[in-house]
Parts: structure tokens; C-alpha cells; sequence
């Protein structure tokens, strides 16, 4: 991490969490940016697959994916084509299997969760205005998509085997990262309101120096903050990022209805009013789904959204 991006804004409860967000909106000059939790401060800005895994050896990247399409049609309802690969690569992130892909929330408290847990380790919440990050990697501003060349190239990239060819592919896209959108095709898409970044390499993002587009004189802009949470503070930020994710959800976007194609609809009776749970009002309507799947749904949305 570069000293610069360390705010001196210590998040210890929920006005820290609002001191953070203003000071983004200062330095990424009132864009909104994207979040996501770290429980150890120390850890990289790096995808999953890029690091060691549990018996300290590499990820096979391709063969993870390659095994993971071959099991996923029978286990899911709605599988992406076999040519839509970034959205492949998307649903195996957000089932778990470790890819190229780095999750980031639109909640500042869907983060804020996760850098809360491990009580012996101070955590880091970041802040990233991927837009600006997008125009250095690219030249181009705004979240990219699967379909675009330059995704394209580096999606290809998790489903080659190591190869010569591989690596030369590779080093011609290093150190790139970029800000992705995505098709909600799945209903943990909708409840962490995350997106990704998609990365070339193993580079630590938070050790990739600012620069400006071509032909620019003026200082490079900043496009990530780092927000120290202490040890100390962890238990009662995860209780408080807990119960205050659903009304945090809902008075941010003064949602009535959010509906997800069947079998699984959530309504909202009011805005700023959590109306997520295991109930038969009108607040809930679940079809069609197993009772055990439907609750481990509702859990899930009644603290993530």
C-alpha cells in the first residue's frame, strides 16, 4: 500500500463509516465509489487465484473453471451459455472458486461486514472511484463490460493452461485492471450489490502507481483510499453493520419492490423500512424454492442488503 492512500480517518464505529464516505466524495470529486472489506490490513488488493492457496501451492485457474462449468448446469437453473465466459467467470466468483475476479460492493456497510471479522487483526476498508482507475488502465471512463475487447482479452486469459503463450498474453496486459459491471444472473449478484474488478496478473493493486492519461501536465489523480479499522473496535462494528445493512439498503435507494425473476421475489412495503425475513405478510413472497434454500436466501438478503 502507498503511503498516500492510508486516510488518517480511523473507522471505529458509524460516524467513522460517514467520515470515510465524505472524504471519498472529496477526493474522487463527488463520484460515489465502490467498497470492499479487507480483515486483515495487510492483505493485498489482489484476487484469490493470484494467491497461495491452502496447502501453499498455485491455483490452476483454467481447470478449476473448466470443472466447475462441467458440474454447474445439473447444480443451477440459469447457467450462461458455454461462450459467455465472463459471465462463467462471474458465477464461479460468486459461488466461491477463486478467479481473476475481485468482489467490490456499492455498500460502504457490505464491507464494512466483512473487514469486521478476525478480532486479532486491525481490517481495512477500501475505497475504490474505478472510473479514473478505468481511464489510466484503458483511456476509457466508466464500469466496462464482458463483451468489450480489452475484458474480452483478459477474461481469455482464465481459460488457458500454462503455456508459454499464456505468460506472453499475460505480459502484454500487465499490470491491468479494470472495473467491470455485471448481469445479475444469479440472486447473490442482487443481495451483496457487488460488482468486480478483472485483473491481468498478480500485481497488488494498491501498489500501482497514478498516472495520467497521455499529454496530460497535471498531477495524477488518486483512485483508491485505504481506511484503517482497529482490532479493538471489530465486535461491536460487526454487530452495527449487521443489524443496520437492511435500512441502510433500503433508505439508499428508496426501494418499494425489488423483484427477481421467479422463483424468488422480495417486496418492500416502505422505503426505510427493512421488510426482508421469514414471514407470510405481504412483506414476503417465496415460491416455488425449497423451505432450507428459501432460508438460507432470506438470511443472506436480511443482513447483506
Amino acid at each position: 500500500m502507498m503511503s498516500d492512500d492510508l486516510s488518517k480517518i480511523e473507522i471505529t464505529d458509524l460516524v467513522g463509516v460517514q467520515q470515510a464516505i465524505l472524504e471519498g466524495n472529496d477526493i474522487f470529486g463527488g463520484i460515489y465509489p465502490l467498497w470492499r472489506g479487507h480483515a486483515d490490513f495487510d492483505w493485498k488488493l489482489q484476487p484469490e487465484v493470484f494467491r497461495p492457496n491452502p496447502r501453499g501451492g498455485q491455483y490452476h485457474e483454467a481447470s478449476l473453471m473448466m470443472y466447475f462449468m462441467s458440474l454447474a448446469e445439473s447444480r443451477h437453473q440459469r447457467c450462461p451459455g458455454l461462450t459467455d465466459r465472463f459471465a462463467w467467470l462471474s458465477l464461479a466468483r460468486h459461488y466461491g472458486l477463486p478467479t481473476r475476479l475481485m468482489d467490490w460492493s456499492a455498500s460502504p456497510l457490505v464491507a464494512l461486514y466483512f473487514a469486521a471479522q478476525n478480532n486479532a487483526k486491525d481490517g481495512c476498508l477500501w475505497a475504490l472511484e474505478a472510473g479514473r482507475m478505468n481511464l489510466e488502465m484503458s483511456g476509457s471512463r466508466g464500469l466496462r463490460t464482458g463483451e468489450e475487447p480489452v475484458v474480452r482479452q483478459i477474461v481469455e486469459l482464465a481459460f488457458l493452461n500454462d503455456s508459454p503463450a499464456r505468460a506472453l498474453k499475460t505480459a502484454g496486459l500487465s499490470p491491468k485492471a479494470l472495473g467491470v459491471g455485471l448481469r445479475e444472473i444469479d440472486p447473490r449478484m442482487l443481495v451483496q450489490q457487488g460488482t468486480f474488478t478483472i485483473h491481468a496478473d498478480d500485481n497488488d493493486l494498491s501498489d500501482v502507481k497514478y498516472s495520467n492519461p497521455a499529454g496530460s501536465a497535471d498531477p495524477p489523480t488518486p483512485w483508491r483510499r485505504a481506511f484503517r479499522i482497529p482490532a479493538r473496535t471489530k465486535p461491536d462494528l460487526r454487530a452495527t453493520a449487521f443489524t443496520r445493512i437492511p435500512s441502510f439498503a433500503y433508505s439508499m435507494a428508496r426501494l418499494r419492490v425489488i423483484a427477481l425473476r421467479p422463483p424468488f421475489v422480495i417486496i418492500a412495503i416502505e422505503a426505510f423500512t427493512p421488510a426482508i425475513g421469514l414471514s407470510a405478510s405481504d412483506a414476503v413472497m417465496l415460491t416455488t424454492l425449497p423451505p432450507d434454500f428459501c432460508a438460507s436466501i432470506c438470511l443472506i438478503a436480511s443482513w447483506v442488503m
